[in-house]
């Protein structure tokens, strides 16, 4: 089982074009959805959003049923973490972008991404 949660700043930014189309109180509706705690408010919200009059919110429902995985990841009271565990794994992705450009400070050395993947960067040992 996977002890991790999906990326609220993704999650909130992905929310930005609904917010262009929908009604304010449609979007309000929508922010909690990850605070859901049991199955019949998810079923309730879920079927809510699959027939709404807004295509983008549809296909935004769609996305995730599509996604199995999408829900429980991103809504604690569906996913069998410990609730200690959910409270300290990291709610954004904030060290995996600043790797990349804090070996390009570090180094001096402007990679492109994939040169970093690649493994053309500083060893630890070469930093200090």
């Amino acid at each position: 089982m996977a002890y991790t949660h999906t990326c609220d700043w993704h999650f909130k930014y992905n929310l930005d074009p609904l917010s262009e189309v929908l009604m304010k109180e449609d979007v309000d509706w929508i922010h909690p959805f990850r605070y859901i705690t049991n199955q019949e408010d998810m079923d309730t919200f879920i079927q809510w959003a699959s027939i709404h009059l807004e295509e983008k919110l549809r296909d935004w429902m769609a996305n995730k049923l599509a996604h199995l995985w999408y829900i429980p990841l991103l809504c604690q009271h569906f996913l069998k973490i410990p609730q200690l565990d959910w409270k300290l794994s990291p709610t954004d992705n904030s060290l995996n972008k600043s790797s990349h450009p804090a070996v390009n400070c570090a180094t001096g050395t402007c990679l492109s991404l994939v040169e970093a993947i690649e493994g053309k960067t500083l060893r630890c040992a070469d930093i200090h």
